[in-house]
């Protein structure tokens, strides 16, 4: 039985629900389907969270940049960069 689950959700529909793997190594090549390196130096960092000092989950948002909607706040601004430095490295669906 495996320790972890993977769910993948595009445009808040889930498409990948609790696939199991055991290493972080598998959980890569599943979300490696959904997206493709622009170049051989492409980066994609994870967020890990830690409840207790054991790991909870770790997850990226990808989205593309007409996608997001600017509402003049920090929030807005910081994910409207992450969508186009993300959509400059990396293809993939929004």
């Amino acid at each position: 039985m495996s320790k972890y689950y993977s769910t993948i959700e595009n445009n808040d529909i889930i498409i990948e629900k609790r696939v199991p793997f055991d290493d972080y190594k598998e959980a890569m090549h599943i979300f490696s389907k959904y997206y493709k390196s622009k170049s051989q130096r492409s980066v994609l960092n994870f967020t890990t969270e830690l409840i207790n000092g054991r790991f909870a989950r770790s997850y990226i948002e990808l989205n593309l940049p007409e996608n997001i909607s600017m509402n003049d706040d920090t929030i807005s601004t910081q994910r409207y960069l992450n969508a186009v430095k993300h959509s400059n490295a990396f293809e993939y669906e929004g």
